[in-house]
C-alpha cells in the first residue's frame, strides 16, 4: 500500500499540474470539484512539519518525473503543482 500512496500522490499532483495548464487553452472545461479532491488529497499527503514524504519506492524512476530525487524534491513538485491549479483559478476553496 505504501508504494501505491506514493505514485497516487505523483498522479495526482501531475494531473491537477495538466488539468490547470490544459485550462489555460480554454479549450476544455475543467471540473473544479475533481480538481478539489486531487488538491485536498496532496494537502492531506504533508508530514506536519510541511513535506511530501516519500513513502514507499518507484520501481521505474522514470515515471516519477523530477520528483524522485529527495523529499524537497517532491514537496517542490506538490507545491507547484498546488500553485500552478491555484494560478489557473480551478480551485473553489484553496486552504
Amino acid at each position: 500500500m505504501c508504494v501505491c500512496v506514493c505514485v497516487l500522490f505523483r498522479l495526482t499532483a501531475f494531473v491537477i499540474k495538466s488539468f490547470a495548464q490544459a485550462s489555460k487553452l480554454n479549450m476544455t472545461t475543467i471540473d473544479v470539484n475533481v480538481v478539489d479532491r486531487a488538491a485536498n488529497f496532496i494537502l492531506n499527503s504533508q508530514s506536519p512539519n510541511g513535506d511530501f514524504m516519500d513513502l514507499g519506492n518507484i520501481i521505474h524512476k522514470a515515471m516519477a518525473g523530477g520528483s524522485s530525487s529527495s523529499v524537497n524534491s517532491l514537496t517542490a513538485y506538490g507545491l507547484i503543482a498546488l500553485q500552478e491549479v491555484k494560478n489557473a483559478e480551478l480551485l473553489q476553496v484553496y486552504t
